[in-house]
């Protein structure tokens, strides 16, 4: 069973690393063919959306944490295709990597959780009066996530001292000059290589990017929000020793959700993320075996009667928007055991 479990992860792993990047390349390709007609110059633009969060999701992702290849060469190869395609592979591998899976939702210190003025998704940020209609508003932002991440983010990381990765972070000089040549390479291709080719008007290209982005950050965010924040949400903080209240794993089970875990369609397409539970207990693992590794998860959580949660995908979406309502009034307050 092993076996049959390990060649079938191999098989699968193999064909997202080819797919996906190559769907991304064909589409890219295909514009400059076809993409004087603006029917097919926007659908191109929009395919690029779709395929970038499943080629980061799917490849980058894994080889971040070493578990794409068996080679530890080729994972560092492996992880450019976020810098091809617009974002900074150093600081995502810091922030995912470090930031997140060391202290996922543990406010001040995990950077998915930095607060953003905009909206409230822990307890601990400041309520604003325009919270109370984020649950409305959030998803329209959401669309602009990816956009922000490529345009602002990067270079906020990188330049602006008040960002937690900045503060937290040493950049060596040679990923500064990483950042500008991928940044002006991905700009390079994206835009300026079909405006000078295609000739179409400039306000379409600004469209255009706005809407590759609009759909790779609604299939990110689709398959992300779901991980750790729903509406029963666990938010940590420690002691004032800095001690944590759970061990590790623990505090794993506490924070993480999984959704969808058997519907192999949505295993192959999401990079095994809907198994979130059995990633973050095994990161370096190769998420094609997250499935096998979540059955056993259940078992033992059951057996000894530890936290497990899982829900519909739908449920899972509905479950964090539901957060965000109940975060837009001054609800919920962390409990003093957790402090």
């Amino acid at each position: 069973m092993m076996l049959l479990n390990e060649r079938k992860a191999s098989i699968l792993t193999v064909i997202q690393t080819i797919l996906f990047p190559s769907v991304y390349i064909v589409a890219y390709c295909l514009l400059l063919k076809f993409g004087k007609s603006l029917p097919w110059f926007y659908f191109f633009y929009a395919l690029m959306g779709i395929m970038l969060p499943l080629t980061v999701l799917n490849i980058v992702h894994d080889a971040l944490h070493h578990s794409l290849f068996k080679n530890a060469r080729l994972n560092r190869f492996a992880v450019y295709f976020l810098d091809l395609m617009g974002g900074n592979s150093y600081v995502w591998g810091k922030r995912h990597v470090h930031f997140h899976h060391g202290y996922t939702n543990i406010p001040g210190w995990d950077v998915d959780l930095e607060k953003k003025k905009i909206f409230r998704l822990s307890p601990t940020d400041k309520l604003r009066p325009g919270h109370r209609f984020q649950h409305f508003y959030m998803p329209f932002v959401y669309l602009l996530f990816t956009f922000h991440w490529v345009v602002f983010r990067d270079f906020k990381d990188y330049f602006q001292n008040t960002s937690m990765f900045r503060r937290r972070t040493k950049v060596p000089g040679i990923e500064y000059a990483k950042l500008i040549f991928f940044k002006i390479f991905y700009y390079g291709y994206i835009i300026v290589i079909p405006l000078m080719y295609l000739h179409v008007p400039w306000h379409h290209f600004l469209y255009a990017f706005l809407l590759l982005h609009a759909f790779a950050s609604m299939i990110t965010l689709m398959i992300i929000l779901p991980t750790h924040w729903d509406e029963h949400a666990e938010f940590r903080l420690p002691n004032k020793k800095g001690q944590m209240k759970e061990n590790w794993a623990l505090h794993q089970l506490i924070t993480t959700n999984d959704y969808a875990t058997k519907q192999p369609v949505i295993n192959f397409i999401l990079g095994g993320l809907n198994h979130h539970i059995a990633h973050h207990l095994f990161p370096s693992v190769n998420h094609n075996y997250l499935p096998a590794i979540t059955k056993e998860v259940v078992r033992i959580t059951k057996e000894q009667s530890l936290p497990y949660k899982c829900f519909s995908f739908g449920g899972a979406l509905s479950s964090h928007f539901r957060l965000l309502k109940n975060n837009g009034f001054d609800k919920n307050i962390l409990n003093e055991d957790m402090l």
